[in-house]
């Protein structure tokens, strides 16, 4: 199963549909598993993110092939480490309690930037590394190949941060950076070379590390899909009974595959179509990053309405009449995540190449969903409290062209109260304004929001 972020299907073509008109066929897609949505390399769907691949203009490229299952024949098979594992994940809780880490920087050898910015954003999420942290407790692969080469990855990586001492702020030690007006110096320790990083994403996509630059937002992609196809596959490994069915089937409404990624980054977008004289047909669809089309937004609430505007549809058929007949689509939010990933699709790719959106694009540090952005299920249960958000990281694109540019990441440290900037190696504290207010060619890319409520100091 190959999980994609936010319909992240990645068909790397130009889009030839406009946004606002589209012809479906007559018979709605039936509801599919997040599995069997993430298997599919069919058109691209509204919201795909669209990429010219500059290898072959008609080649179709998956974000992240599929990673062996440790259940599969060819896989390298540690039955007692696969159950230890397996047991974990079924029960596994979200612990979004802060994690208190030591910042530090992330060196370059060269082009690899995308996903040094997106690394620091995934640490920056409590959630996410509490999970890693406890994992790496019952994950010990000693380095040597196995069938979940993400999972081992990304839990090398996160024992590679040390947590501060109760006292971090009063501290005295050599490594210090201070702020611009000098009243903050936060502890930093020295910048790690990620090869662990480097040599997983070789083994699941060479294409990405031959020293070009990459796409932030697929490795990001890659890397949740790779965990939650792991995790998934671990817990159907264990044959716990019913865990490894819900894993497998999910959700009645949604059909979701349950895995501890799912339960943190997993949203699901309800489109609903309706034709004049017809039962309107819901078809549902996972995402782990919401792509918004900001072409025409000024702010992160106008791409979000853009969201869930209606667009008429064209060659429908009356399923009692057998005429064409009138009718709209409507996309709506259906499930809230804890962590809510905002892909701001800056690049647009046209007919006369790719362009850069530099303009200026607002985005708040405190975000409410509102109803009008929900599906009716989604208003009935889902309390305002849990609608609300807050950013705690931004990884953006500074560059003029698309195909070019650099990736550095800015987040939000809870020990210290303050916002830090991860550039590489180079770590430094800066003023909200900083993060909120990019200057020049450096664009928002990827939002990290979480649940209001969410992150809690031990």
């Amino acid at each position: 199963m190959l999980y994609r972020s936010a319909r992240h299907v990645c068909i790397f073509r130009l889009a030839k549909k406009s946004m606002s008109t589209m012809s479906v066929p007559s018979v709605p897609i039936p509801n599919r598993s997040w599995a069997s949505l993430f298997k599919s390399n069919s058109d691209a769907p509204r919201n795909s993110v669209i990429v010219e691949d500059k290898r072959a203009a008609d080649e179709e490229v998956e974000v992240c092939p599929s990673v062996k299952h440790p259940g599969d024949s060819e896989s390298c098979v540690d039955t007692d480490r696969h159950r230890r594992m397996g047991k974990y994940i079924n029960g596994h809780c979200v612990d979004g309690r802060a994690a208190n880490l030591r910042p530090r920087g992330l060196i370059n050898p060269g082009n690899f930037c995308f996903m040094n910015a997106v690394l620091q954003a995934l640490v920056a999420c409590s959630p996410l590394f509490n999970l890693l942290s406890g994992l790496s407790q019952v994950n010990a692969s000693n380095g040597k190949r196995t069938s979940t080469p993400v999972i081992d990855g990304m839990c090398h990586f996160a024992m590679e941060f040390d947590r501060l001492p109760m006292n971090a702020t009063k501290v005295k030690n050599t490594r210090r950076r201070r702020s611009e007006g000098g009243n903050r110096t936060i502890i930093t320790d020295v910048s790690l070379m990620p090869s662990r990083m480097h040599q997983m994403l070789g083994d699941i996509r060479s294409d990405m590390v031959t020293g070009r630059q990459q796409d932030a937002e697929e490795y990001l992609g890659c890397i949740l899909n790779g965990l939650h196809e792991e995790m998934l596959g671990l817990t159907k490994a264990t044959g716990n009974g019913a865990d490894a069915e819900a894993a497998e089937v999910g959700s009645v409404s949604g059909g979701f595959g349950r895995t501890p990624i799912a339960d943190i980054f997993g949203g699901l977008l309800r489109s609903r179509i309706h034709r004049d004289g017809d039962r309107a047909t819901d078809n549902f669809e996972p995402f782990f990053t919401l792509q918004l089309d900001i072409r025409r937004a000024r702010t992160v609430r106008e791409a979000l309405e853009t969201l869930v505007a209606k667009q008429s549809l064209e060659g429908l058929v009356s399923s009692r009449t057998n005429r064409v007949v009138e009718a709209w689509q409507q996309v709506t939010l259906d499930e809230l995540p804890v962590i809510l990933v905002l892909h701001l699709k800056c690049f647009d790719f046209g007919y006369g190449g790719c362009r850069k959106i530099t303009r200026a694009l607002e985005y708040p540090l405190e975000l409410s969903i509102d109803g009008n952005l929900l599906s009716t299920n989604a208003c009935l249960t889902t309390q305002k409290k849990g609608r609300r958000y807050k950013l705690f990281a931004v990884v953006y694109h500074d560059g003029r062209e698309a195909g070019r540019g650099h990736y550095l990441t800015d987040a939000f440290h809870s020990t210290y109260g303050s916002w830090i900037r991860y550039d590489d190696a180079s770590v430094r504290p800066v003023q909200q304004d900083d993060a909120l207010k990019p200057q020049g060619d450096r664009v928002p890319y990827l939002l990290f929001y979480r649940h209001s409520d969410t992150v809690k100091r031990k």
